[in-house]
């Protein structure tokens, strides 16, 4: 399998998350308990974390794959940056700073959760051991 497989998940999601934040607030089914959109962006932006993680330590630059927490952090943070202005010229969105925390702390913990998860670690040794 080549590496370029390891990349298509974080890719789709990223492009899923794009679409999410494209839906019109009035679209939208709103859940009214406090500071639940925060949840939904902590764990949102987990699942990223995860599938930048894949891409990154499977990288064909030892170098990337040896720093593949840093830069899983550095994409994740820029791109939660670059959704939340997305969200400026969304009808009835709005740019949050507290969005932004929860998607960060969201990629970093999907990053540590893919570093120490055993389930994760036999996934990804399988998938490298098959190619």
């Amino acid at each position: 399998m080549t590496k370029l497989w390891f990349k298509i998940p974080a890719v789709l999601y990223a492009a899923v998350i794009f679409l999410l934040s494209s839906i019109p607030q009035q679209n939208i089914m709103q859940v009214e308990i406090w500071n639940f959109d925060k949840v939904e962006h902590l764990f949102e932006y987990s699942i990223f974390g995860v599938f930048l993680m894949l891409a990154f330590v499977n990288f064909r630059s030892e170098k990337v794959a040896q720093n593949a927490v840093w830069i899983s952090l550095i994409i994740g943070i820029l791109y939660a940056g670059t959704d939340e202005i997305h969200q400026l010229y969304i009808p009835g969105r709005f740019c949050s700073v507290y969005d932004l925390i929860a998607d960060t702390i969201g990629v970093a913990l999907g990053a540590y959760y893919f570093t120490k998860s055993k389930w994760i670690a036999r996934i990804n040794n399988r998938l490298e051991n098959s190619r």
